[in-house]
């Protein structure tokens, strides 16, 4: 029986359990105000799906065989990013610092109409280049 004390913990799970809609949809639209095991208290965006507060409290007691206290709030001033909204703020902070270095801003300079538009590891770099080989 596995032990839900995080909602990373929580979208983990449903990973694992390949629940790809769910772990999606919450990643996408689940403000978090306060989560630990038993509990979970949280704000939906605007544009979440109908049903996805539903979903959430059938798979916490399906996989964890106990029931859950949840706790949705309506006001906007509560929880943290989404997920999804927190990898874009990484993202465009990181855009923001490379366009500011010096090298990298002449070299942009020098094309017209050219931006940063991602950011690739170099490992991941040398996978795309290994499966281009192929």
């Amino acid at each position: 029986m596995p032990t839900v004390s995080s909602f990373h913990e929580l979208i983990e799970l449903a990973r694992l359990k390949k629940e790809s809609i769910l772990r999606t949809n919450m990643e996408r639209f689940i403000h978090v105000i306060e989560f630990k095991n038993g509990y979970f208290k949280y704000r939906l965006a605007t544009n979440a799906p109908n049903g996805l507060q539903t979903s959430i409290a059938l798979f916490l007691q399906e996989q964890t065989f106990k029931k859950w206290e949840i706790s949705l709030s309506s006001d906007p001033s509560l929880g943290d990013l989404t997920i999804k909204q927190q990898e874009q703020k990484i993202l465009a902070d990181q855009l923001e610092d490379i366009s500011k270095d010096p090298k990298i801003k002449n070299i942009l300079d020098g094309l017209s109409n050219s931006r940063f538009i991602g950011i690739i590891s170099e490992e991941d770099l040398q996978k795309e280049l290994v499966e281009s080989e192929k």
